[in-house]
């Protein structure tokens, strides 16, 4: 891992961490239709809803990749490519100069 990733991750397993500790008394009531909990810490539920959050967008995104991978791979066995813009026809390309 480079010095700004673990910068990165530093950054983040800090700002989790004050923001458990400033909400370490804090409750809340969560109704979820089926059940209800009640003096739910803050920390948790937040904790909780972004993990939630991360897995969805994993499943989201899995079948686009897949997608993107299946295509490339296709491209390259049909014949190897170096260049990018033969790969990405249809991707901007600035204007030539005179």
């Amino acid at each position: 891992m480079t010095r700004g990733g673990w910068i990165g991750l530093t950054a983040v397993v800090l700002l989790s961490a004050g923001f458990a500790f400033a909400n370490r008394g804090e409750t809340a009531a969560v109704h979820l239709g089926f059940a209800s909990f009640y003096r739910a810490p803050v920390a948790i539920l937040v904790l909780g809803a972004f993990f939630l959050g991360m897995v969805t967008m994993l499943l989201l995104g899995l079948r686009h990749d897949l997608r993107v991978r299946r295509m490339l791979r296709e491209r390259q066995t049909v014949e190897p490519r170096d260049d990018a813009t033969e790969l990405f026809p249809h991707s901007y390309s600035p204007p030539e100069l005179p």
